[in-house]
C-alpha cells in the first residue's frame, strides 16, 4: 500500500474524459447481503447510514457513515451488515484518455491509474459530499438531457473535493494486483472463449501492458495460464467423473476433441485416456485396506496456481498449508513412473518408423502420414511437413512472400491484414490480434508457424507446432523469396518472379536515373516529436529506391541510416533540413498533418518544387514480392510522371 501521489493523481483526473454511467442509492436490511458483485465500471461509494463490512476482492473494510471508497473496474463487490440497516450511493463512471493523447500521459496511466486504485477514508467534511451525492441522485432520474449534463458537473465537483480531501489527509491507496485479477477471471471463465483482447478489455487494460505485467508476476503469458487451468480442469474430470473425452474437452473451453486430446499429450505426455486408465489404477491401490491415508492426485494436480507456492484457500477461505504425506508422495511418484513409462512406449512405436529425414506417424483415430524435412532456421534445426496444410504466419512481414507462392495462410496478423495490397488474396484467413494469441493459434490447429526471432513466445509456439523463426533483415527480400521457395518446394515459382522484377528493374532504371539525376531522395516518418529517416532495408519502398534505383540518400541518412545498417534513424524536427532530400516520400499518420504545417516543412525545397510524395504507413511498411509489386508502380509513376 502506497501514499497516493495526489499530483499524480490531478494530472490524469485532469486529462481524462469522464462519463457518469449511473447513480444508485441503495439499502440493505438485516440478513440482506451483497455477494461478489463484479463492479461493469470504476465506481464511488459513499456511506449514509449503518455500518458494514466491504470486501473489494480480497481487501476488506469497515464501511461506516459518511466514508467513502473508490474502486476500479472488474473487481468483486461483497458487503455484509454489522447493524440492522445499512444504506448507501454508489456512482458509476468511466474515465478515458481521448485520442490521440501525449506519451507521457499514456506513461503515467500505465504506471499507476487511480481510475484503477483501490482506497477508502472519511472525509473530514462529509456534509458537503453528501450534498453533492444526495443532489447527484435526484438529478440522475430526471428526465431531460440538460438533467444528465448537470450530473455530470456535479460529478466534477464531487471528485474535486474527494482529491482535495485525500491531499489534506494523505490517505494510502492499493492497486489490485494485475495478476490476481486475470487468475480470478480465468479461473471463472475458463470453459469460455477468452481472448487476450477481450480479457485485456474487461480488466481495462491495454493488451501489451496486461500480458507484460501478468508475465513479470508469474513468469506465464495470461494464455498459457488459460491453458494450463483447463488441462488441470480436465485431469479432475478424468479421474473423478465418468464423462467421455468429448464431454469433458467441451466443459473446458474445446470443441474440437481430437485438438484436445492433442493438446493434453503436449501438456502431460500422455493421451487423456491413458492419464484416465493409470489414475484408475493409483486409485484402486490407494483403496486398498493398507492405505487408508486420504490422497489424492487430482487434488495435487488441480491446486497448482501460478508461482512456486504450497498454499491454497479452503472453501471457507482460510489460508491453508497442504503438507503431503509419505503415502500422498509414494502414490505421485506411481503415478508420475506409470506415465513416464507410458510416454516412453508411445514414443518407441513413433520413433520405429521414422527413416532419415521423412518420418511416419500414425494415431488411433484416424491414419495420418504426413512425410518430414529438416530445415535450418534462427531458432535452430526444425523438423517440419514437405507440405504445410494449415499455416500460421505471426510474422506479418512474410505473409505477402507465402501469398506470392500460391500458399495461403489459415492465420495472419491483424497488422497483415490490413495490408491493401493483400485485397483479395487475404479472405477467410483468420485474424489473430497482433500478439500472437496462443489461444487463437491453438484453435487454428496449425502444423506449421512462421515467426520471428525477436518474438518471446517461441517457446509456446513450438508446443503447438513446428515453428520457423526468421531473422528479421538478415536476408533481402530475393534471398528472402528464395529460401521460402525452397522451404515449400516451390523454388521455381520464386525464380520466375525474380526474373520479371529484375527485368522491370532494369526497363525503369535508366529512366528514374535520368530524371533524378544527382538528387537526393529522403524517406521519413512522422512522429509526434521526431522525424524518423529510413534506409534500405526498412520498408517504405527504400530497397527499390536505394537498393533497385541506386538513387541517393541525404548524406546523414545514408551515413546513420544505411552505413551502419540498422535501418533507420530520428532526429528532432529542428534538424529536418540536414535529412531531407531534393524529393522526399513521407508517411501518412496521425501526427502528419500537425507536423507538416509548420515553417520548417514549408521552407524545404522538396515543398517548393512540388517533389513531396505521400505513402501509406501500414502498406508501405511491407517488402515482400507482392506489396513490392505495387510499391514500384508508385515509385515510377510519382518520380517520372509528377514533373512533365
Amino acid at each position: 500500500m502506497n501514499a497516493l501521489d495526489i499530483n499524480h493523481h490531478i494530472f490524469l483526473w485532469n486529462h481524462a474524459s469522464i462519463k457518469v454511467l449511473d447513480v444508485r442509492h441503495n439499502r440493505l436490511k438485516k440478513y440482506e447481503s451483497l455477494n461478489a458483485y463484479k463492479l461493469p465500471a470504476s465506481v464511488f461509494l459513499f456511506a449514509t447510514r449503518g455500518s458494514a463490512v466491504v470486501q473489494l476482492n480480497n481487501i476488506e473494510y469497515i464501511f461506516r457513515k459518511f466514508q467513502v471508497i473508490h474502486s476500479g473496474k472488474g473487481i468483486h463487490l461483497s458487503i455484509s451488515l454489522t447493524e440492522a440497516e445499512f444504506e448507501f450511493y454508489m456512482i458509476f463512471y468511466r474515465a478515458t484518455m481521448p485520442l490521440p493523447c501525449a506519451k507521457n500521459i499514456i506513461e503515467k496511466m500505465e504506471k499507476s491509474n487511480p481510475f484503477h486504485m483501490q482506497y477508502s477514508f472519511l472525509p473530514n467534511y462529509p456534509s458537503t459530499l453528501f450534498y453533492q451525492v444526495k443532489l447527484m441522485n435526484q438529478t440522475w432520474h430526471q428526465p431531460q438531457l440538460i438533467d444528465r449534463f448537470h450530473v455530470k458537473a456535479q460529478f466534477y465537483q464531487f471528485a474535486y473535493n474527494i482529491l482535495e480531501q485525500l491531499h489534506v489527509q494523505g490517505v494510502e491507496v492499493k492497486l489490485p494486483e494485475l495478476a490476481d485479477q486475470v487468475i480470478v477471471y480465468i479461473q471463472e471463465h475458463y470453459a469460455e472463449n477468452i481472448m487476450l483482447e477481450s480479457l485485456a478489455e474487461n480488466l481495462n487494460y491495454s493488451v501489451p501492458h496486461l500480458s507484460s505485467l501478468f508475465k513479470k508476476k508469474t513468469g506465464f503469458s495470461p494464455i498459457e495460464y488459460l491453458i494450463f487451468t483447463r488441462i488441470e480442469k480436465a485431469e479432475m474430470m478424468l479421474i473423478e467423473t465418468d464423462a467421455t473425452v468429448s464431454e469433458i474437452a467441451e466443459s473446458v473451453g474445446y470443441k474440437d476433441s481430437y485438438y484436445f486430446s492433442r493438446l493434453f499429450k503436449k501438456y502431460k505426455d500422455v493421451s487423456p485416456a491413458k492419464y484416465r486408465k493409470v489414475a484408475l489404477i493409483q486409485r484402486k491401490a490407494e483403496d486398498s485396506p493398507d492405505n487408508f491415508i486420504e490422497f489424492s492426485i487430482v487434488g495435487q494436480a488441480s491446486q497448482r496456481y501460478i508461482g512456486d507456492n504450497h498454499y491454497q484457500y479452503t472453501k471457507k477461505g482460510e489460508l491453508l498449508m497442504v503438507k503431503p504425506t509419505k503415502m500422498h508422495m509414494l502414490a505421485t511418484l506411481f503415478l508420475c513412473f506409470s506415465l513416464l513409462l507410458s510416454a516412453c512406449s508411445e514414443r518407441a512405436i513413433e520413433n520405429s518408423s521414422t527413416n532419415g529425414s521423412a518420418k511416419t506417424t500414425t494415431s488411433q483415430s484416424e491414419e495420418v502420414q504426413t512425410r518430414t524435412k529438416i530445415i535450418t532456421t534462427g531458432n535452430g534445426e526444425v523438423e517440419i511437413p514437405e507440405n504445410p496444410q494449415r499455416i500460421v504466419v505471426t510474422a506479418e512481414s512474410y505473409a505477402g512472400y507465402l501469398l506470392a507462392l500460391g500458399i495461403k495462410p489459415v492465420g495472419l496478423s491483424q497488422f497483415g491484414l490490413r495490408n491493401r495490397y493483400f485485397d483479395g488474396l487475404v479472405d477467410g484467413i483468420e485474424n489473430i490480434g497482433d500478439d500472437e494469441s496462443l489461444e487463437k493459434i491453438l484453435e487454428l490447429k496449425p502444423d506449421l508457424i512462421i515467426t520471428k526471432t525477436s518474438s518471446e513466445n517461441i517457446e509456446n509456439l513450438q508446443k503447438i507446432a513446428p515453428t520457423i523463426a526468421i531473422k528479421p533483415k538478415e536476408k533481402d527480400f530475393k534471398e528472402q523469396f528464395l529460401e521460402f521457395g525452397k522451404m515449400f518446394g516451390k523454388e521455381e515459382v520464386a525464380e520466375e518472379w525474380i526474373a520479371n522484377w529484375n527485368r522491370k528493374i532494369a526497363e525503369y532504371q535508366t529512366l528514374i536515373q535520368e530524371k533524378v539525376g544527382n538528387k537526393t531522395i529522403a524517406i521519413l516518418g512522422v512522429g509526434e516529436k521526431e522525424i524518423y529517416a529510413y534506409g534500405d532495408k526498412f520498408g517504405r519502398g527504400g530497397e527499390i529506391m536505394y537498393g533497385e534505383f541506386g538513387l541517393k540518400a541525404p548524406e546523414l541518412i545514408q551515413r546513420e541510416a544505411i552505413d551502419l545498417k540498422g535501418g533507420w534513424v530520428s532526429f528532432s524536427l529542428e534538424r529536418l533540413p540536414e535529412f531531407a532530400g531534393d524529393y522526399i516520400f513521407v508517411e501518412d499518420n496521425a501526427d502528419f498533418e500537425k507536423s507538416t504545417s509548420g515553417v520548417l516543412w514549408k521552407d524545404l525545397p522538396a515543398i517548393k518544387n512540388n517533389r513531396v510524395f505521400i505513402i501509406d504507413e501500414y502498406d508501405s511498411f511491407f517488402s515482400d514480392p507482392i506489396s513490392l509489386d505495387k510499391q514500384l508502380e508508385f515509385i515510377v509513376n510519382s518520380l517520372l510522371e509528377r514533373e512533365k
